[in-house]
């Protein structure tokens, strides 16, 4: 059975498996409310198939739904738990406690006010979802088009030369390892693997350390910034392109840097299942980890530099319909928070 851990409530799905023996009751249905609780203390529905439920992670659900409606209680929990959150002591990681969670009192309006809140914050989740497919969309277009400008990289039909990946490449380097003292409110980012989601960079979970860097220990602008090593080999290989950044970062140990002057090529062929293939030389082979000596053995075809120009000039306009799908995505976030601090502030 897929067994739920804290890392995967907020993405939905696991890769981790148990062959033992266990109760009905600690069987997770999909769309069942599940909250996190060491870490960010997320809830999130399920959205694969049955799993079990695991240590520190707890399901949430009314014991009458004629009185109390359990997505009521799942948008007040979303509420309650930023603000529990926020006055959590912790010295690395924050503990949500079962008692705490027992000792929350939960508002019960009238039911059809308990519709009327769940129907109007659901519509804005389903517009931002609506927004985040046009973004998976998005990526597969240009996927697609790396097909069409390329090929295939395994079978290479266009004849390219055929080049090492260190040999297109600036610089590939790990990250950073720092202690728990290091952590501090004001600081370096130091980047990590839930900086990336769904092959974009995100900012939402950031640690930072006050520490001294050297100044080939910061990220710029246009590196491919890898995920090298997780606990789920389905994270490992996830990849993100650094954007223009407001203050300086740096990247964790756990984390690659891969800089190219062919940036764009190699941050879609890092997301085809080729390069994976080229890890393992099977299509079966499960990838736990990434060193820099197996990237260093890639070797992949290397179109000419003009014909990446106008890859590039293409996937350029896909991602400025992406920023404009994620600004949309922004406000209605806001709009969101709006909403449910009016519901429940």
């Amino acid at each position: 059975m897929p067994l739920i851990r804290i890392r995967d409530v907020k993405p939905g799905f696991t890769s981790t498996f148990f062959d033992g023996d266990y109760s009905d009751e600690y069987i997770i249905k999909k769309g069942e409310y599940l909250i996190g609780m060491d870490g960010e203390f997320n809830i999130a529905p399920w959205k694969s198939e049955n799993a079990l439920l695991n240590q520190r992670v707890c399901r949430v659900k009314s014991s009458n739904e004629e009185i109390l409606s359990t997505d009521f209680i799942f948008y007040f929990l979303g509420q309650e738990l930023k603000r529990i959150e926020g006055k959590t002591p912790f010295v690395t990681v924050k503990h949500l406690s079962a008692k705490v969670l027992n000792s929350i009192s939960t508002p019960v309006p009238h039911k059809k006010i308990q519709e009327q809140i769940v129907a109007e914050l659901d519509k804005i989740n389903e517009v931002m979802e609506d927004c985040r497919e046009l973004l998976r969309n998005l990526d597969a277009l240009a996927q697609s088009l790396f097909y069409d400008f390329f090929g295939d990289p395994v079978t290479n039909p266009k004849g390219w030369e055929v080049k090492r990946l260190v040999d297109v490449c600036n610089a590939i380097s790990t990250g950073i390892t720092y202690k728990p003292e290091n952590v501090a409110d004001n600081g370096t980012i130091v980047l990590r693997s839930s900086n990336i989601q769904n092959s974009s960079f995100l900012l939402d979970d950031i640690v930072r350390i006050d520490t001294p860097l050297k100044p080939s220990q910061y990220v710029k602008k246009n590196d491919i910034l890898m995920c090298s090593r997780n606990g789920s080999a389905k994270l490992v290989g996830k990849v993100a392109l650094i954007p223009e950044l407001k203050e300086s970062m740096s990247w964790g140990a756990f984390m690659t840097i891969i800089r190219s002057d062919f940036y764009r090529f190699l941050f879609q062929y890092f997301r085809l299942p080729a390069f994976r293939e080229q890890l393992t030389k099977t299509k079966t082979t499960t990838v736990n980890q990434i060193t820099i000596g197996m990237l260093k053995k890639i070797q992949l075809p290397v179109p000419p530099l003009e014909l990446q120009e106008k890859f590039d000039a293409r996937i350029e306009q896909i991602e400025a319909e992406k920023k404009h799908v994620e600004a949309t995505i922004a406000e209605l976030q806001t709009l969101l928070d709006c909403r449910m601090d009016y519901w429940f502030n």
